[in-house]
């Protein structure tokens, strides 16, 4: 089956039956899924490589994220949305080739040659980590590139940025502990950027200062677990607990259920990202949803759009989470 062969069976010139399969504007979008869905029926595949080599369009973006997000101790929510991303660009017909990039070392240099070789069409770079001078690198192989949740100083990097307002998500986890009383609600961080902006969200909210913040030395669950376990005297007082991250907050849960609390009647837990297992943990976690797909889908939009029309994406999105209720918090509302 060739696009010939559609053109007679649809009464649709050849030009148009092509430009319809290879997403041209010129071709009314009623018209274009007409062909598509008859090209479908028939068995059509479009050859990838001849649109290639015609569009000068790899059909391929590379995701770029921070090796240390990954580890084992690291967030279940970068490798969900490393996959909502892959979903968004598949809509689009774009392959994907995930990479990681080295926090301290900052070798972008697989990268760069994915792009000088002109293997990939367009970056999207995930995280905080990513610093100016590795952001500068990128931006001389190409100026196809979208940040996801990047590091503030970033602003104004000529590049698109689509930012999660953490600040906001911090405030809604107080709003569901507030009930409590302010004395009673405590924070349980990391000082990491992307995590004190979610912790100082909750404080402003509340109107209190450091002495409701509790820090821990990274991001495990098992250190989180401990910190509970060795500072069993802190939570007597403690009637509500917003914890910055769902991995942490399990380990927290299960401290605290060892030590005979109940939850949420003693002590309420609120997390966030709402990965998937937020759901499966018991009681599960009331935490704060990242906006995932939506993340994904405009990513992939405004990278996909940049390539075809070849611009430079130049833009801040800035998208909210929300608030999912669960157990762990249900009996305080």
């Amino acid at each position: 089956m060739n696009i010939r062969e559609i053109a007679q069976r649809t009464g649709i010139s050849h030009t148009t039956v092509s430009r319809a399969l290879n997403d041209s504007p010129l071709v009314a979008e009623k018209t274009k899924e007409r062909i598509k869905q008859i090209a479908k029926e028939l068995g059509y595949e479009l050859d990838a490589s001849a649109k290639s080599l015609a569009t000068g369009i790899r059909m391929t973006i590379a995701i770029l994220y921070p090796y240390s997000t990954l580890r084992r101790i690291g967030s279940q929510y970068t490798s969900e949305l490393i996959q909502s991303l892959r979903a968004a660009l598949h809509i689009y017909r774009f392959d994907c080739i995930v990479n990681g990039y080295d926090s301290v070392g900052e070798d972008l240099s697989e990268m760069t040659r994915l792009i000088r070789e002109k293997k990939v069409d367009g970056i999207i770079v995930l995280g905080y980590e990513l610093t100016k001078e590795a952001l500068a690198a990128l931006q001389k192989s190409t100026d196809k590139i979208v940040l996801i949740n990047p590091n503030p100083q970033l602003e104004g990097a000529h590049c698109a940025r689509l930012l999660i307002n953490n600040e906001y998500g911090g405030s809604l986890a107080y709003e569901e502990l507030r009930c409590l009383g302010n004395e009673g609600l405590f924070v349980l961080s990391h000082d990491r950027p992307q995590y004190s902006v979610r912790a100082q969200g909750f404080l402003k909210a509340m109107g209190a200062d450091d002495s409701h913040l509790w820090l821990v030395e990274d991001e495990a669950f098992e250190t989180a677990y401990h910190f509970v376990m060795q500072n069993q005297e802190r939570f007597s007082g403690c009637k509500g607990l917003f914890v910055v991250t769902d991995i942490m907050a399990f380990g927290a849960c299960k401290a605290l259920l060892e030590l005979g609390y109940r939850i949420p009647q003693d002590i309420a837990v609120v997390g966030y990202d709402d990965i998937e297992y937020s759901s499966y943990c018991t009681p599960s976690l009331t935490t704060i949803h990242q906006p995932r797909s939506d993340v994904a889908n405009k990513a992939a939009k405004l990278i996909v759009e940049a390539v075809k029309e070849k611009t430079s994406p130049d833009q801040t999105v800035m998208l909210s989470p929300n608030l999912i209720k669960r157990e762990s918090t249900s009996a305080h509302s």
